[in-house]
């Protein structure tokens, strides 16, 4: 029995290293992917998140008429809409390679087809914790660009300081220069 379970306990740690490594290879792609989006065009970057965040409130919205639909052809209407804001968010990520938004926005795609038409009330709370995941990366990827504009600046703001004294040195330099040279009598 004691075999057992120390069996049972190295299987556990190995399907949790496992799971451990598969979600660091994860995290350093979805890095990557946002490091490639912020080398580039910034104003991809931020194209992309002002698209994500209108058909992220555009899909609550869908989503709530999904929820409160009673015909059938007023749920598959609503279904229809929130598909597509899942697609515009997944390819507005997708070409730009930012696969932290595209990823959860894929996910709530596959979630959306499986619900299909007949939509039940858990389904739509499910659908809601979708959504809540898509808006906190999107939150979080605002952040991160709001941080480095912040920092970039700082830096142009700290950079022209050093720029004014450093046009100021030139001047004291060249004062010198221009004055005559003292003789030393040897």
């Amino acid at each position: 029995v004691y075999l057992l379970v120390v069996v049972g306990d190295i299987g556990e740690r190995l399907q949790a290293a496992r799971e451990l490594a598969g979600a660091r290879l994860r995290l350093r792609a979805q890095l990557d992917g946002l490091l490639r989006a912020c080398g580039r065009d910034g104003l991809q970057l931020r194209s992309c998140l002002g698209h994500a965040e209108a058909a992220l409130e555009r899909a609550r919205v869908r989503l709530g008429r999904l929820r409160g639909a009673s015909a059938a052809a007023e749920r598959e209407a609503s279904l229809r809409s929130l598909l597509e804001e899942a697609r515009t968010i997944k390819r507005e990520a997708a070409a730009i390679e930012l696969e932290l938004l595209e990823t959860p926005a894929h996910h709530f795609e596959l979630e959306l087809l499986e619900a299909g038409p007949a939509a039940r009330a858990d389904e739509g709370a499910r659908l809601a914790t979708q959504l809540d995941v898509l808006a906190e990366r999107i939150a979080t990827v605002r952040e991160f660009v709001l941080g480095l504009d912040a920092r970039v600046g700082a830096a142009r703001t700290s950079d022209s300081g050093r720029g004014d004294a450093i046009a100021a040195a030139p001047g004291k330099t060249a004062d010198r220069a221009n004055a005559e040279p003292s003789r030393r009598d040897d």
